[in-house]
């Protein structure tokens, strides 16, 4: 309840200021600890936040994203990191990992994290967000949600998004080591963007 009242006084402060921050992803491609198992996956959150996301696609004319299992994963990991420590942050190893797990021959990946009290108010909180709309509303076909219910009833989530081949035409790629390079995207929270 503090951490919503927290958020409030930081949304409106947001809302005073009307600049949202950059948020640099770290330069590590180690994964952040494994979340805590009071934390439960919340697949019924995830297929809202997918349903909505290819919504507000079909409105603006875009052809619905493709949900990629291995992109799930990517995202799920990520937020079983994030959810544990408190804490927004955007995957410094994305990349690393798009190409190790899922496919080397993608042209642009992007990524959405955020937390807050639902999938609906999460998914209006991202598109209310010019970075973050444009992520949902870019040229990706491809994209992976990851989302873990707090026993407070707070809902972390990881949204990734991939431009690359249709999953049809796809194997996943051996693994082999890849140089992370640090990479920027975006993060919104109930109090705006991070």
């Amino acid at each position: 309840m503090m951490r919503l009242l927290i958020a409030a006084l930081a949304a409106l402060l947001l809302a005073t200021v009307g600049s949202p921050a950059l948020a640099s992803a770290s330069t590590t491609s180690q994964a952040p600890p494994a979340a805590a198992s009071a934390n439960t996956r919340a697949t019924s959150a995830e297929q809202v936040l997918f349903d909505l996301l290819n919504d507000v696609r079909a409105e603006h004319g875009l052809e619905a994203l493709q949900r990629d299992q291995l992109l799930d994963q990517i995202a799920l990991e990520w937020t079983q990191g994030m959810a544990p420590q408190g804490s927004l942050s955007h995957r410094g190893d994305l990349r690393a990992q798009v190409e190790q797990r899922v496919t080397t021959q993608w042209m642009r990946i992007g990524e959405n994290v955020g937390w807050g009290p639902s999938a609906e108010w999460l998914h209006q909180a991202f598109f209310n967000s010019p970075p973050h709309r444009a992520n949902m509303l870019g040229e990706y076909n491809r994209v992976g949600i990851g989302a873990l219910l707090e026993p407070d009833g707070d809902l972390w989530v990881t949204v990734n998004f991939l431009d690359g081949p249709d999953l049809a035409q796809v194997t996943p790629p051996e693994p082999s080591p890849v140089e992370a390079t640090p990479a920027a995207a975006w993060a919104v929270n109930p109090s705006g963007v991070v």
